[in-house]
């Protein structure tokens, strides 16, 4: 048993059913990136002033200090591009996931792609909101399942993750560039070539290692403690999320979105045999071969990732955690009722889309092979 999980599991589905206020680590993760910000914007100041008050002697330091300063702003993030689909191109799915967001109050994704890669996501970038559609997954799910993974994934634009957030992003990503240019003090012999001054670099070099260290371990230490925070509200809001999926899918489709995901090894597995085959569709496959799973067969695939406590990383509760969330509360039917007729019209939309990366994977599987 995982007591620290299982506390962080009780503790989220706590704080979901008693209110939305963010939490202690939250609050702290906020205060961190705000020093960090407050010393940029600090030394920024202080060379300002410096030019702007000061004589010529001062002036020039108060230069040095705003350069120095504007060297600790971190580079702006290059934006992902967002392509996908549109509400035009989808309007089944976006009639079903308008519903979704509703129930859940939830933001609507933008655009909608579907890829072969195995799970969902949910990016934003900027102020475009993408979701992400793995094929093998949505393939190995059934509807009330699709139902449950919509919702997740819905539920991260309600609970935002807070190192992807500006406020927290660029912080990490100054403290990142504070420690690139620690790094780089002491390190200007390595440049030289002339011999002759390599005997007078070095000692100076070394000396800036040592003036460097303790603050590198600072940065370090700073950095470490923020992905620290950061991974236990990231863990928190995946919960959340979870429980979004349980509002929206019920109980039972909640569950059947884990085992699916808990079943990726044998969808990979039926890709690989189509593609080998020569199969036209290896979706068949996948759907043919998940058909015949039996209630041993998706509790052996439990067993094996209590044991291995899978998850995709540390921000991220182990599927067995989320598991136990589902089975631990009360069952609940689905807070949204999709049609048959709704579900086919969703699968004829996304047809092409999905016979494309399917023709990806076995591609790649071809390739390799």
């Amino acid at each position: 048993m995982d007591g620290y999980a299982d506390r962080a599991r009780v503790a989220a589905a706590g704080k979901a059913a008693g209110s939305r206020a963010p939490a202690a680590s939250t609050v702290a993760v906020w205060v961190l990136a705000g020093l960090v910000h407050l010393v940029t914007a600090a030394i920024l100041a202080l060379g300002a002033w410096m030019i702007w008050v000061g004589p010529l002697l001062v002036r020039v330091p108060g230069v040095v200090i705003v350069l120095f300063g504007l060297l600790l702003v971190p580079t702006p993030r290059i934006r992902r591009t967002t392509q996908g689909l549109t509400r035009d191109e989808l309007p089944a799915l976006f009639s079903v996931l308008d519903r979704v967001a509703a129930l859940n109050q939830a933001p609507v994704p933008h655009l909608v792609r579907v890829g072969a890669v195995f799970n969902a996501g949910a990016i934003t970038s900027g102020r475009r909101r993408l979701l992400m559609i793995g094929a093998p997954l949505w393939v190995a799910l059934p509807p009330s399942a699709r139902l449950a993974v919509l919702a997740h994934e819905l539920g991260h634009y309600a609970h935002r993750d807070l190192l992807s957030a500006r406020w927290v992003g660029l912080a990490h990503d100054a403290l990142a560039q504070w420690l690139m240019l620690l790094g780089e003090a002491g390190q200007t012999a390595d440049r030289w070539t002339d011999d002759d001054w390599l005997d007078v670099v070095k000692p100076a070099n070394a000396v800036l290692r040592l003036l460097a260290l303790p603050f590198r371990v600072v940065v370090e230490a700073y950095i470490y403690l923020l992905e620290l925070l950061t991974a236990s509200s990231s863990r928190s809001r995946e919960y959340l999320a979870d429980l979004d999926a349980i509002h929206a899918a019920g109980s039972a489709g909640a569950l059947a979105s884990h085992d699916a995901v808990l079943a990726e090894d044998a969808v990979d597995a039926a890709v690989r045999r189509a593609a080998i085959r020569g199969d036209d569709d290896v979706w068949p496959e996948v759907r043919s071969t998940l058909g015949r799973d039996d209630h041993t067969t998706l509790l052996r695939r439990r067993a094996h990732a209590a044991s291995s406590k899978s998850r995709i990383d540390d921000s991220h509760p182990s599927t067995t955690q989320r598991i136990r969330l589902v089975e631990e509360r009360e069952q609940v039917t689905p807070g949204v009722v999709v049609d048959t007729a709704t579900w086919q019209r969703v699968d004829a939309e996304l047809a092409p889309y999905l016979d494309a990366a399917g023709d990806a994977a076995a591609r790649t599987v071809r390739y390799q092979t």
